[in-house]
């Protein structure tokens, strides 16, 4: 009895699985290479602008910290002939949570570019989609893939350049939003 029922569950499943599969459509495919769009968009290009511009101001600020460091810590050098021990150890206490500080507010500004950046990726990268989603339509294609998944396709397949060109006319600029201090110190603390 157990043979016969697992017997014609077996059947049944195959058959369903035949009905299912005949019904699926027939498979149009387009392929984007997703690296090369995001790289290339207006959107993109100007978030790289803008995070370069940021980076400069962040490292005219580094010189100037390590600047302020190099001539204390030469200072220090020089007391420590005429100070006493405690004196100089206060000093040298003092110069080493300036130190600290200076490293912190670095990490804090490091971390402020790797968010804005990935937060202005991610916002290109949703248009993207939407993009892909256009163009698949316009096509008459029902699914998109990677380039980077294919291994040999007909170049007919790709729509990489109408993809971008439909992104830099539905996202020709995204505004890059860098958290304040405070947030990111939030943050850090509760790691």
């Amino acid at each position: 009895m157990k043979l016969q029922t697992l017997l014609l569950a077996s059947v049944a499943f195959a058959s369903a699985s035949q009905l299912s599969a005949a019904d699926l459509p027939t498979p149009k495919i387009a392929v984007v290479d997703v690296q090369q769009i995001l790289d290339k968009s207006t959107a993109t290009e100007g978030v790289k602008k803008e995070i370069e511009k940021r980076r400069a101001e962040i490292q005219k600020e580094m010189t100037g910290y390590e600047n302020e460091l190099r001539k204390k810590d030469q200072e220090l050098a020089e007391q420590q002939k005429t100070l006493s021990e405690k004196e100089f150890a206060q000093k040298r206490q003092d110069f080493e949570k300036r130190v600290a500080e200076i490293q912190m507010k670095l990490e804090v500004l490091k971390i402020q570019l790797e968010q804005a950046f990935d937060s202005a990726r991610q916002e290109v990268y949703q248009a993207f989609l939407k993009s892909s989603d256009k163009v698949k339509s316009d096509v008459g294609a029902n699914m998109v893939l990677y380039k980077e998944q294919v291994v040999l396709a007909d170049n007919n397949f790709d729509v990489t350049e109408k993809v971008l060109s439909t992104l830099n006319k539905d996202l020709p600029t995204v505004k890059v939003k860098f958290m304040s201090t405070a947030e990111i110190e939030k943050q850090l603390k509760q790691q």
